[in-house]
């Protein structure tokens, strides 16, 4: 028998034959690289083509998508179209009174109202409340000096003529002597007594009189010392707020000098429209108003008044209106804009105004910028109807109308966020 000799492999490694299985003995042949090699070609190749389509999806979606300039669209929509006229206004006091100096001097203010003039503006004050003075050093001097006149007439006044004690004197030497019998005294003597009495009881009724003259000469001067002081006080008219200070604590002021201006806390509401558009006014039209103060609240009013003249160097028209429902914290000064209503109509198609300008709009169609010329309707403020031009669905640029042009490739943003 010849004997089994182990199996070298290509790698040169010995294989032991088998004593059960004859077959193993064999050399078993070496495997192919083929099929391991194309497969990992092939997965190189998907590696390869999955990055080429991202790159040129990140590429399309930068040039198509992320590189296009953003432009604010409103998707046009059917709803309520308001004709109405346009105008501005501003939170009026209902009364405003300046007030004067009466006399020269250096003015002060009132101890309780402090001595800055920034912290008075918008002070609260009350019927009467001095908010100032005007020292007039020689006033003050006058009214001193008639103050002790006054007071030393009253004292003289007090105190009786200076002939009265000769008086009662008189009287009494008369009395004493009419209680003599008759031929004890003489005649003449009697006379002379009786005489005496009289004269004396005349000086005392004519000092009575200048006494009472000099009195109320000095309490006329008095008066006319404290009204002239008085005028020195600068008080409130009514309750109301200070709305001007025009000098600060000390300065010297003139006669005739505004000091100051109170307005009354009440207010209403003062708009101005054009000229083409006060015919269209009547009394009792509703409005919205906006104040820049509430910019997210709409208020309604009621027009109260159109004044028949134009404001000064102006074509421009004063009227007048009250909110129905002010807010508690309302302060004249207070800006804002209008629509005042004349007209309203359902189911029409509505863009926002701001997206008009005069007759041409700005849509964003499959991402490029297109000019349209509109016809509008109703208008107002915020949202105007548009009867041509512009299609329900169409995507308007409400805003940066001036940086976009026809033609220009954009990404809309829609921003469907204004009231109609």
């Amino acid at each position: 028998m010849n004997p089994v000799l182990p199996s070298v492999t290509p790698t040169g490694r010995s294989i032991a034959p088998s004593a059960t299985d004859p077959d193993r003995s064999r050399p078993t042949p070496a495997r192919s690289s083929r099929p391991s090699a194309l497969a990992g070609f092939l997965r190189w190749v998907a590696v390869l083509v999955i990055l080429f389509a991202l790159v040129v999806s990140g590429y399309y979606l930068y040039v198509n998508v992320i590189n296009r300039p953003p432009a604010e669209v409103y998707i046009v929509s059917r709803g309520t179209a308001v004709s109405a006229v346009y105008g501005t206004v501003t939170i009026t006091s209902n009364a405003q009174l300046a007030l004067f100096a009466q006399n020269s001097g250096y003015f002060h203010y009132a101890k309780d109202l402090g001595t800055l003039a920034i912290r008075l503006n918008g002070r609260v004050v009350k019927k009467d409340q001095v908010l100032g003075t005007v020292v007039d050093e020689i006033g003050l001097r006058q009214l001193e000096s008639a103050k002790r006149d006054y007071e030393s007439a009253v004292a003289r006044q007090k105190n009786g003529p200076g002939s009265a004690g000769l008086l009662e004197t008189a009287k009494s030497r008369r009395d004493a002597l009419n209680k003599v019998p008759a031929a004890s005294v003489p005649r003449v003597e009697r006379e002379a007594a009786e005489s005496d009495v009289g004269r004396l009881q005349t000086a005392v009724d004519n000092e009575i009189l200048e006494l009472q003259r000099m009195t109320d000469t000095a309490a006329t001067a008095l008066k006319a010392a404290e009204d002239q002081t008085r005028r020195t006080e600068i008080r409130a008219p009514f309750d109301g707020i200070l709305t001007a200070i025009n000098y600060n604590d000390n300065a010297y002021v003139t006669t005739n000098q505004s000091l100051f201006t109170v307005a009354d806390a009440t207010t209403y509401v003062s708009g101005e429209v054009n000229e083409e558009d006060v015919g269209a006014l009547r009394k009792g039209m509703k409005a919205e108003v906006r104040l820049y103060a509430y910019s997210n609240q709409t208020f309604t009013a009621t027009l109260d008044d159109v004044l028949p003249s134009p404001t000064a160097n102006s074509s421009r028209y004063t009227v007048t209106l009250h909110l129905d429902q002010p807010p508690d914290n309302l302060m004249f000064g207070l800006t804002g804009e209008m629509n005042i209503i004349l007209g309203r109509k359902e189911n029409a198609l509505i863009a926002p105004s701001r997206a008009i300008n005069i007759d041409q709009a700005l849509i964003v169609e499959d991402g490029v910028v297109e000019q349209r010329t509109v016809k509008i309707g109703y208008h107002k403020l915020d949202f105007s109807e548009v009867i041509e031009g512009i299609g329900e669905g169409d995507a308007v640029i409400v805003a940066d109308q001036d940086a976009f042009k026809p033609g220009e490739r954009v990404r809309a943003v829609k921003t469907n966020q204004g009231k109609k």
